[in-house]
C-alpha cells in the first residue's frame, strides 16, 4: 500500500506508513477522492502545492494557500510582485490566459480612458486626472491585492487536473514539478512580459500627454516669452509716440486753411511739428510729416500686435496663453478665446529653430484687471501668465 505523503510503498496489509507513519488509505479509490481546498488538515494538499509552485518563494504562497484552504475560497492580500510588474508576474507564474487578458485589457482601457473619451466629453485637467487614477487602480492596485487568489484558483485547476490524470501521487508529483515555475523555466518570459509592460506604459504616457492638449516642449517656449514681447513693446513706443502728436497737428492746420491751400498749408505745419518730435525719433517724424499728404500709416521696425491701438501702447500688463510651433494648435487656443470675448492677438515670434505663433491676452492698465482675465483663461484649461511687457 503507497503512502500519500512520502510515496514508500508498504506492505500489506498495513494500517500506518512503516517510513513516515502516516495513516494509509484502505480503499484504493480514497486517493481519486483528494482534492484540493478539501482542507489543510490533509498533508498531500500542502506537498502538491509546493510541488507546482517551484522553489520560487514557496513558504509564502504555502501560507497564503493554507489560509484560503481553511476559509474554503481565496481573499484578498497583498503581493509586491504582482504590484510592481503584474504582467512579468503573471507569465512567470505561467498563467498565459490570465497574462493574454491584462495585457489585452491594459491597451484596451488605455484607449477608452486617453484616446475616447476625450473625444466624446473634451479635454480638461479633472477628467485626465479621473482617469489616469482609475487606470492605475484597475491595473495596479487590483493585480496586487488578488494575484494570490489568483494564482490559488489556477494551481488548485492544475492539482485536479493532474490527478485525474495521473495513475499514482508519485507521478502527480512529477508531472506538476513540470508544470512549476523555475528561473530556468520561467525568467525569459517574465523579462519577455516585463519589456511589455515597459511599451505599455510609455504609450500610456504618451496618451495622457496628447489628451493633455498641450505641446511637451510648452513650459521652455513660455520662458522666452518675456523676453520677446519685451523687445517688441521697448521698440514700438517711442514711434508711437512720436508719430501721433505730428500727425494731429498738420491735419489740424490742414483744415482749418482754404480749399486750395489746404494742401500747401500741410507741408508748413507738419514742418513746424517736426522739431519737437525730432528730439524723440527724428527718422519717425519725418515720415509722419509725409503722412497726412499721402494718407499711409507711418512705418515702424516693430509694430504692435494685430488689434492694438494706440490707447494700448502705454498699457504695461499682458497675459501670455503660449508659444506654438504649429499653426493648428495657435488657431485652436486663439478660437477658444476669442469665443470667451478675452481681447485675444497673435504674432509671429522668429527663432533659429522655426517660426513660433505667440498668443496674448491684452493689454491691461493694471496687474488686477490682467490677473481677472488671467482667471478665464485657466478656466477654459488654458495656461496663464501675468506678466509686465
Amino acid at each position: 500500500m503507497r503512502c500519500l505523503k512520502c510515496g514508500n510503498d508498504n506492505l500489506e496489509p498495513a494500517h500506518l506508513c512503516q517510513v513516515c507513519g502516516a495513516v494509509l488509505p484502505q480503499n484504493p479509490l480514497d486517493i481519486g477522492l483528494i482534492r484540493p481546498g478539501a482542507g489543510s488538515e490533509q498533508p498531500l494538499t500542502s506537498m502538491l502545492y509546493q510541488a507546482l509552485i517551484g522553489p520560487v518563494h514557496t513558504d509564502y504562497y504555502l501560507e497564503h494557500f493554507a489560509r484560503f484552504d481553511a476559509a474554503g475560497k481565496g481573499g484578498a492580500s497583498w503581493n509586491w510582485a504582482a504590484f510592481v510588474n503584474p504582467l512579468g508576474w503573471l507569465a512567470f507564474r505561467r498563467m498565459w490566459t490570465e497574462a493574454l487578458l491584462f495585457a489585452s485589457l491594459s491597451v484596451l482601457l488605455a484607449l477608452a480612458l486617453f484616446g475616447a473619451l476625450p473625444l466624446l466629453w473634451g479635454s480638461s485637467q479633472e477628467l485626465l486626472l479621473g482617469s489616469l487614477a482609475l487606470y492605475l487602480a484597475t491595473l495596479a492596485l487590483l493585480p496586487a491585492l488578488w494575484a494570490n487568489a489568483l494564482y490559488y484558483r489556477h494551481c488548485n485547476r492544475q492539482v485536479t487536473q493532474v490527478l485525474a490524470a495521473a495513475p499514482d501521487i508519485r507521478q502527480t508529483r512529477e508531472q506538476l514539478a513540470e508544470r512549476s515555475s523555475t528561473w530556468g523555466r520561467g525568467g525569459g518570459a517574465a523579462v519577455v512580459a516585463a519589456l511589455a509592460w515597459l511599451v505599455t506604459g510609455v504609450v500610456v504616457a504618451w496618451l495622457v500627454v496628447a489628451a493633455g492638449g498641450m505641446p511637451l516642449s510648452q513650459p521652455t517656449q513660455l520662458r522666452v516669452q518675456p523676453a520677446a514681447v519685451a523687445a517688441s513693446a521697448a521698440a514700438s513706443a517711442p514711434v508711437a509716440a512720436a508719430s501721433v502728436p505730428v500727425l494731429a497737428a498738420s491735419m489740424a492746420q490742414a483744415a482749418s486753411a482754404p480749399a486750395p491751400a489746404r494742401v500747401a498749408s500741410a507741408a508748413p505745419a507738419a514742418s513746424a511739428a517736426l522739431p519737437a518730435a525730432s528730439a524723440a525719433a527724428a527718422p519717425t517724424a519725418a515720415v509722419s510729416a509725409v503722412a497726412p499728404l499721402t494718407r499711409t500709416p507711418a512705418p515702424s521696425p516693430a509694430p504692435p500686435p494685430a488689434g492694438a491701438t494706440a490707447a494700448d501702447v502705454h498699457k504695461q500688463w499682458v497675459v501670455a496663453v503660449g508659444l506654438y510651433s504649429q499653426e493648428q494648435n495657435a488657431s485652436r487656443v486663439y478660437d477658444k478665446l476669442t469665443e470667451a470675448g478675452l481681447p485675444v492677438h497673435r504674432h509671429t515670434v522668429n527663432k533659429k529653430s522655426g517660426a513660433l505663433q505667440a498668443i496674448q491676452v491684452g493689454p491691461f492698465d493694471s496687474p488686477e484687471d490682467a490677473r481677472l482675465s488671467a482667471q478665464r483663461v485657466q478656466a477654459l484649461d488654458l495656461p496663464a501668465v501675468v506678466m509686465k511687457r
